[in-house]
């Protein structure tokens, strides 16, 4: 596979007691119902500083660089105005905030901005208004809130080739000393980009264009089914401004690129067997590799509506051109389950690769995964795996979608999670 970094956010909910109460289980005295556990709260600022120090202490008691923002002058009430103990401070905001950092000694120095070179951890807002004012009902006996850790930049092939080692060991003293449960709400999320420079507009383009094609067949098939609904990991070809403007356009409002040569040959001597979106779906890819710059394609990859919603991710597909100067996959469901995580890592490097190949060896893949996407046949995930030749995963995606009609069937009622072995 080709070098590249990677970035992941995971999203998952942390309990804390309410105001008064004592804890719900003496016999499992992980966090929040450990002895030493002093605090309970109704307040959501406090409780959500509470779930990011305790988060941060498990990331840090294993060893990891880890980080988080917090108040430099918080209130008395809040956690945040208690020494919390952090090996190093630095303000930030004119002084009105803090990075908070724990094992600064072991942190990357190949991010942009600080926090890209720590474990950082922070509040995910979008999760938690689905938890207070929707249909999904947590575990009784907590209030719960939140948290999304972001990894520090993965470049390491030893990490990227041993299913990330480090990952899981932070998950595991995560949910060792804290209380966990993970809903349909909560997502994870993978950044990739190039190992050195910028991503640049050829290769966004033509990751673009392969999502568009591998989207419904194979990446929404190997995540839960209720990701689909999800207001923020939309399908890019369904759901985009590209997708739903490509219904309406025409062919020669693009300009032919010599990456579509070999799919325009295609069409010309295959002249039976196309469904009846293959004129949609051309154009649509027309439309992407003609895109003028970044700014214009991220922005036809988003919806047209951003239903009404001030929040960052409002408006964003499964697949996203970040601020950061990544592409974004947005499609898979959080877990614990390291195996599912770094199978899913493979997946978007293997993408990755072929969108940074060179042009004659991308031609050729993109012409293959569009006679795939365009044919009256449909086939099943597994031909469109082997197709990114990556069909040594098949038994794990086998097994993994079978569990979506078993032990996986409602995300919702996992309950909290349970130790693990370090």
């Amino acid at each position: 596979m080709a070098p590249c970094r990677i970035g992941i956010e995971l999203e998952f909910m942390v309990a804390t007691l309410e105001d008064g109460k004592k804890p719900a289980n003496r016999k499992d005295s992980r966090w929040p119902d450990c002895p030493t556990n002093q605090h309970g709260t109704d307040n959501g600022i406090y409780g959500n500083n509470l779930c990011q120090q305790v988060v941060c202490q498990s990331l840090a008691s294993c060893g990891l660089p880890t980080a988080r923002v917090a108040e430099a002058n918080a209130l008395k009430d809040d956690p945040d105005s208690a020494q919390d103990h952090p090996h190093r401070v630095v303000d930030i905001g004119n002084g009105t905030r803090q990075y908070r950092m724990w094992n600064p000694d072991k942190a990357g120095t190949g991010g942009k901005e600080e926090q890209f070179n720590y474990w950082f951890v922070s509040h995910e807002a979008s999760v938690t208004s689905h938890i207070d004012d929707g249909p999904i009902k947590p575990p009784t006996g907590y209030r719960w809130y939140a948290v999304e850790i972001s990894s520090p930049i993965i470049s390491s092939q030893y990490e990227l080739d041993q299913k990330l080692p480090t990952l899981k060991r932070a998950l595991s003293s995560i949910r060792n000393n804290v209380k966990v449960w993970l809903n349909s709400e909560c997502g994870f999320h993978i950044h990739v980009s190039p190992v050195e420079g910028e991503l640049g507009l050829v290769v966004a383009r033509r990751l673009a264009a392969m999502v568009f094609l591998v989207e419904t067949s194979l990446l929404l098939k190997l995540c839960h089914p209720c990701r689909r609904n999800s207001a923020y990991a939309r399908a890019i070809s369904t759901d985009s401004k590209i997708s739903v403007d490509s219904a309406t356009s025409s062919e020669a409002d693009f300009a032919r690129g010599t990456e579509l040569n070999l799919v325009s040959a295609f069409r010309a001597t295959k002249t039976k067997g196309f469904s009846s979106s293959e004129p949609r779906v051309f154009r649509a890819i027309c439309a992407i590799l003609a895109a003028p710059n970044m700014e214009y394609l991220a922005e036809r990859l988003r919806t047209p509506k951003r239903e009404n919603s001030a929040a960052p991710d409002a408006g964003k597909c499964g697949l996203a051109i970040s601020k950061f100067g990544t592409v974004e996959f947005r499609y898979p469901e959080a877990t614990f389950d390291v195996d599912f995580l770094s199978f899913w890592v493979d997946l978007v490097r293997t993408i990755f690769t072929w969108a940074a190949a060179p042009e004659t060896l991308y031609r050729v893949k993109l012409r293959d995964l569009y006679a795939l996407a365009t044919d009256s046949m449909q086939l099943g995930w597994i031909h469109w795996l082997d197709a990114l030749e990556l069909f040594e995963h098949a038994n794990f995606c086998k097994k993994q979608v079978s569990r979506y009609n078993g032990d996986l069937k409602d995300l919702n009622k996992g309950g909290i999670l349970p130790r693990v072995d370090s």
